[in-house]
């Protein structure tokens, strides 16, 4: 699954780091390139894309982004959990009523249906 934006949605360089607020040396040699570099990426506010998606990820908007997925993860599995848990406990009263039913065994053949539709 990807979190990362994409196109439009990226955030911009300069919107990138205002929101990091982190020293231009620092940054390159976070990123592996020179300070120069970085500096001409600031400068024609146009950085490899990838240069963008990895200073994205350290910014909080980030962070909020895989919070807020994993809390709908949580709560859609939660939610499959109760409904299997719902399931389960469905699926013991048939097996307990048909435990009870052969177990009186008296006034029905052998041939008699063992499921009774409706019944529970």
């Amino acid at each position: 699954m990807f979190f990362a934006p994409t196109g439009a949605s990226l955030p911009t360089f300069h919107n990138l780091l205002d929101e990091l607020g982190i020293p231009d040396h620092r940054l390159a040699r976070h990123l592996g390139v020179s300070l120069r570099t970085f500096q001409r990426y600031k400068a024609t506010n146009n950085p490899p894309k990838v240069v963008c998606l990895a200073l994205w990820v350290e910014t909080a908007t980030c962070y909020r982004t895989f919070d807020v997925t994993l809390q709908n993860e949580i709560a859609h599995h939660s939610s499959t959990v109760r409904t299997r848990d719902r399931q389960i406990a469905a699926l013991l009263g048939h097996i307990h009523a048909l435990e009870a039913e052969r177990a009186v065994g008296e006034g029905y053949s052998a041939n008699s249906p063992f499921f009774r539709l409706g019944a529970s």
